[in-house]
């Protein structure tokens, strides 16, 4: 969390520096403004939190059976629960991600063309 906050903040700099050398410019100020590096670093987060979440249980679970000395089956089918979910848990990440959902967006337009192309043309060898 703290590379992002300084990662966000050294890209705020920059472009900062590079509109007083370059002088304003309406594109470099709409495409490449620190906020829509917030919004690409908050989309792209969950991808290495998806396996924390599996797996911050697995290491409770050996540590409580290091020191205990006994097996916890409830623990243990929640454990493997958590870590059957991972893939669940990435793809949901996947989907929500906007970069994702706007690729596919255009993907089902190009596919809606074409659809209508070739019924066009289909409508076009029956007459």
């Amino acid at each position: 969390m703290v590379r992002i906050i300084r990662t966000r903040r050294e890209t705020k700099r920059a472009l900062l520096a590079s509109a007083q050398y370059y002088g304003p410019s309406d594109t470099v100020q709409r495409n490449t403004n620190p906020d829509l590096l917030n919004q690409t670093l908050r989309s792209i987060i969950w991808f290495p939190i998806t396996p924390i979440i599996s797996i911050w249980l697995n290491i409770l679970l050996l540590t409580i059976s290091y020191y205990t000395r006994r097996v916890f089956m409830s623990l243990e089918f929640i454990n493997v629960l958590l870590l059957a979910l991972q893939s669940f848990f990435l793809a949901i990440a996947l989907v929500v991600n906007p970069s994702v959902r706007y690729a596919y967006a255009e993907h089902a337009k190009q596919r809606r063309s074409e659809k209508e192309a070739r019924a066009g043309i289909r409508t076009q060898v029956t007459y």
